[in-house]
C-alpha cells in the first residue's frame, strides 16, 4: 500500500497533478479509492482511468460527524433503534390489550363466582333450620285435615301463665340462647303431658292456661258438671314456649313452614330474625328458641353443629335408607359422619338415653339423612324441651317419614271447647 500512501494528504492537491502509477502494476482499470481530507467538511476520491492515471472527483460533502465511513453504520443504528422502539410500542400496546381484556374476564368471572357462592350459601344456611314441612294438615286421628274455622278458633285467645313458661324450661331470657356445650345430658318428664285449660266451661273460652298433668290427673280435672269440659289435651310431654295455641294455629295452618322460616334464618342480625319468625305467627318466645336451634346448628361440627354435615348433604332427601347404599353416599362419608344420631357417636343424650331413637339412624325407610339427624341429635334435645310442641308431639304429620306411632295422637277440635 506504499503506493496509495503518497495519495492522502492533508492539503488540497494540485489540479492538473499526474500521478505516479509505478506501483499499481496491472491493477489498471481498477476503481481504487482513496480520500483527500481537506478541511473536515469535504471528501475528495481519487481513481484509476483506462489510461492508468488517477483521477479525482468532489462528492458531495458529509458531517464531520460522519467522518471516516461512520455515517452509513450510525443511519442503520438509527433506523434499528427506532424499528426496535416500534415494534416495542406496538408490544406494549397488544399487552395491554390483553390486560384488559383479561381483567374484563375475570371480573366477569369472579361476578359468576360471586352470585353462585351467594346461592349456594343461601342454600347451605337455609339447610341449618330444619324444619318438617307438614303434608296437608291431616289430623292422624281425624283423618282429615282441619276445617278453616276449626282453625280460627283455636287463635287470638290470652295465654294467662305463658309468659312465666320459659323461666321453667331453661330459657328464662328469650335473648340468651340456652345450649350448652356438645356433649350435654337433657331433662324431660315425659310422664307428663300439656294441656289447655279453661277457667270454667260456662266461659267464652277467651283465656286459657297451660298445665302439666298426667292422663289420670287430666281426667279427674275434667269431671264437669255438664260435661263440656275445661281440659284439653294440646301435645304430649311438658309445656314450653311454644306450646300456646297461637303457635299451634301456625304450625296447623301453615303446611310449608320450610320456606319463610328458612328465609328467616337468612338474616344476619338474631332480632331481625326473630321479628321475621313472629311475622310468621310464632310467639315472641317461640321465635327465640328458632333462631337459637338455628345459629347451634349452624356451627361447626367440631362445635357441636352441623356445618360440615349439611353442606354435604344439602340436596338429600329427607330419608336415607342406607348410609352408604351408593357410591355418592360413600364418597360423602369420607368428609362427615355417616351416622350422626348413632349412639356411639351422638354424645348428646335424654334422662340418660340416646337423643336419636333407632330407626333414625339404622338403615331402613325411616332412616333420616345425615344433616336432618344431625339436627337431631346436638339441636333437637334442647329445642324438645324448651320448645314444648313440636308436629310430632302434637299429632301433626310431616313430610318426613315416621315409623307407625311415632306421631301422638291429638287433635284440636277444643277451640270452642267441643268435648
Amino acid at each position: 500500500m506504499e503506493g496509495y500512501a503518497s495519495l492522502r494528504s492533508t492539503n488540497s492537491p494540485p489540479s492538473d497533478t499526474v500521478l505516479d502509477t509505478s506501483s499499481v502494476g496491472d491493477r489498471t482499470g481498477e476503481d481504487i479509492t482513496n480520500e483527500y481530507v481537506l478541511d473536515d467538511q469535504t471528501n475528495y476520491t481519487a481513481s484509476l482511468d483506462s489510461t492508468g492515471v488517477r483521477k479525482r472527483s468532489k462528492p458531495k460533502p458529509i458531517n464531520s460527524e460522519s467522518q471516516a465511513g461512520l455515517i452509513s453504520d450510525d443511519n442503520s443504528d438509527e433506523e434499528d433503534t427506532l424499528m426496535d422502539y416500534d415494534v416495542l410500542q406496538e408490544y406494549r400496546k397488544r399487552s395491554r390489550k390483553k390486560y384488559y381484556y383479561c381483567k374484563v374476564f375475570t371480573a366477569c368471572l369472579l361476578t359468576v363466582c360471586a352470585a353462585l357462592a351467594v346461592y349456594y350459601l343461601c342454600l347451605v344456611i337455609s339447610k341449618f333450620t330444619v324444619v318438617e314441612q307438614s303434608e296437608p294438615n291431616v289430623n292422624v286421628m281425624l283423618g282429615r285435615p282441619y276445617t278453616q274455622q276449626e282453625l280460627d278458633e283455636l287463635r287470638g285467645k290470652v295465654c294467662t301463665n305463658c309468659a312465666g313458661i320459659g323461666a321453667t324450661v331453661g330459657m328464662p331470657v328469650p335473648e340468651t340462647t340456652p345450649y350448652k356445650p356438645y356433649g350435654y345430658e337433657t331433662k324431660i318428664d315425659y310422664s307428663v303431658n300439656c294441656y289447655v285449660v279453661y277457667p270454667d266451661e260456662e266461659g267464652d273460652g277467651s283465656e286459657y292456661s297451660l298445665t302439666e298433668m298426667t292422663e289420670v290427673e287430666a281426667l279427674s280435672a275434667n269431671s264437669t258438671v255438664h260435661g263440656l269440659g275445661t281440659v284439653f289435651l294440646t301435645h304430649t310431654g311438658p309445656c314450653g314456649v311454644c306450646s300456646s295455641l297461637d303457635d299451634l294455629y301456625v304450625y296447623l295452618s301453615t303446611p310449608d313452614l320450610t320456606n319463610p322460616v328458612r328465609a328467616c334464618g337468612l338474616k344476619l342480625d338474631p332480632q331481625k330474625q326473630v321479628e321475621c319468625i313472629e311475622n310468621i305467627g310464632f310467639s315472641e318466645a317461640c321465635s327465640w328458641i328458632w333462631v337459637h336451634n338455628t345459629r347451634n346448628t349452624k356451627q361447626s361440627d367440631a362445635e357441636g353443629g352441623c356445618f360440615g354435615t349439611c353442606i354435604i348433604h344439602i340436596t338429600s332427601d329427607n330419608n336415607d335408607a342406607s348410609a352408604d347404599g351408593s357410591l355418592i353416599a360413600k364418597v360423602k362419608n369420607l368428609f362427615i359422619e355417616a351416622n350422626p344420631c348413632d349412639p356411639d357417636t351422638c354424645l348428646n343424650t335424654i334422662n340418660g338415653n340416646p337423643a336419636c331413637s333407632p330407626e333414625q339412624w339404622q338403615d331402613g325407610e325411616y332412616r333420616l339423612n345425615a344433616c336432618i339427624a344431625c339436627d337431631e341429635c346436638r339441636s333437637g334435645p334442647i329445642f324438645q324441651k324448651v320448645s314444648g310442641r313440636t308436629r310430632r308431639n302434637s299429632g301433626i304429620s310431616s313430610a318426613i317419614t315416621r315409623p307407625p306411632g311415632y306421631i301422638s295422637e291429638v287433635y284440636h277440635l277444643y277451640g270452642n271447647r267441643r268435648d
